[in-house]
């Protein structure tokens, strides 16, 4: 696990260290998802530590991780709590076809490989399944699986024994590095946890940021993809793709 917090005056006044003064900004105004400049690579990389016995477990996890047949493909499909959670706040709700149509744009005709779906509600799960097997034609893993169908619930969380707490927390730990290491990660900031999963692959594997993409399309990867004329022009949908009408790849000089 993570190193243990102790209720020390040091811990508890714990600031955060910057980048630099542009980067002092919310992303909300910069306009680039996960470029949160709280983020210093070097205090990121002695922070997340592993306890050796967990890290063990974790490194079972990596080995099957690079068995699969490449490229590996992380989603992440948020349920549960997050439907109600938008609503409350006036958010769009990012559901597993929006997902794909991202993969689709992005990443114009990559096929193959394994897709990794993580998520806590299981029959989201079910239906990006269904869609990454259509429009990808992959084999298909899951990430750990969440006690609970309907996916997370805080209430309810907090009140499971701590065994099955720690375990959990465990099984969600393993879950993100798993996702910091596949090839490809599609997610939405919508989510916290796409957040984590991208400073990882940035601050701790050093993944390029042209290797995932936002369904906001506010990620520095979209960006690039766009600049270079990969894709990410927002011009190919899973409805367009099943009917044949999406131009999938756009020159760089017409973007």
């Amino acid at each position: 696990m993570l190193q243990p917090f102790e209720n020390t005056k040091e811990q508890r006044d714990c600031a955060y260290f910057e980048f630099a003064d542009p980067m002092r900004k919310p992303t909300s105004d910069i306009g680039i998802a996960f470029c949160d400049g709280r983020y210093d690579p070097g205090i990121f990389q002695q922070v997340w530590k592993l306890q050796p016995a967990f890290r063990e477990e974790v490194d079972e996890a990596m080995n099957i991780l690079k068995s699969h047949r490449g490229p590996t493909i992380a989603f992440h499909v948020r349920g549960g709590d997050k439907l109600n959670e938008d609503k409350a706040v006036g958010r769009t709700t990012t559901f597993p076809v929006d997902l794909m149509t991202t993969y689709l744009d992005n990443f114009p005709g990559m096929k193959g490989g394994t897709c990794l779906l993580f998520g806590d509600e299981h029959k989201s799960l079910v239906e990006m399944e269904h869609l990454v097997r259509e429009h990808i034609g992959c084999r298909v893993a899951y990430g750990s699986r969440y006690y609970r169908a309907e996916g997370h619930h805080q209430q309810s969380f907090n009140v499971q024994p701590i065994q099955e707490k720690c375990r959990a927390t465990k099984a969600l730990i393993t879950d993100l590095e798993l996702m910091a290491n596949a090839d490809y990660f599609v997610g939405s900031s919508t989510s916290g946890l796409p957040g984590i999963v991208a400073t990882m692959r940035l601050l701790l594997y050093n993944k390029s940021q042209v290797t995932l993409a936002d369904v906001t399309y506010n990620d520095m990867g979209s960006k690039l993809r766009r600049y270079w004329g990969l894709g990410g022009f927002q011009n190919v949908t899973v409805e367009t793709v099943s009917k044949g009408l999406a131009s999938s790849r756009r020159m760089r000089g017409h973007a």
